[in-house]
């Protein structure tokens, strides 16, 4: 099942666990990232329950290097936010691309977010992350960004169009 993303509100109590659990991650690392309060040991000890120990490692890399290399501000909402925003939606995307090997999506979407040499490392890490998920059963579902209305884009282009963001900021 596809997941049609739209500027319209996402409600993050509707989404699957998995993808409640990477955005819970995500949220709780960049609020530790800006200094709201130190929650590491926390995510250690999440990962740890899933059996994903290797995976918060790599995903605290990843992040360092999103929140230190991108080359536009990114959206992520405060842990407690009930809406999903469209950088979140499309980080979750880009997961969900790695788990099914779609290599040339996510490639596409890191250039659109961070110089090549960066990109190149991250990638690694999203595709290791994803792939520890997969394998945990923690299956994240394919993203579409919808710009209109009427029809969602093209599956190939899911993620594409985020390179066409701008003014992202942490919520």
């Amino acid at each position: 099942m596809d997941v049609v993303i739209s500027k319209h509100k996402h409600e993050l109590k509707k989404m699957p666990f998995a993808e409640q659990f990477l955005l819970w991650a995500l949220r709780e690392w960049v609020y530790a990232y800006i200094g709201k309060y130190d929650r590491h040991e926390l995510l250690s000890e999440g990962f740890g329950h899933l059996e994903l120990d290797d995976s918060y490692l790599a995903l605290d890399e990843f992040l360092g290097i999103l929140s230190t290399s991108s080359m536009h501000k990114i959206e992520v909402r405060c842990p407690k936010c009930p809406s999903v925003s469209l950088d979140e939606q499309l980080i979750v995307g880009m997961f969900a691309a790695h788990q099914r090997s779609d290599h040339d999506l996510c490639v596409e979407t890191f250039e659109g977010w961070l110089p090549p040499a960066a990109a190149r490392i991250a990638r690694n890490l999203a595709s290791s992350i994803a792939m520890d998920m997969k394998h945990q059963g923690l299956i994240l579902r394919r993203r579409q960004i919808c710009d209109s209305d009427k029809m969602p884009a093209s599956p190939d282009i899911a993620l594409r169009s985020n390179t066409h963001l701008e003014n992202r900021t942490v919520h």
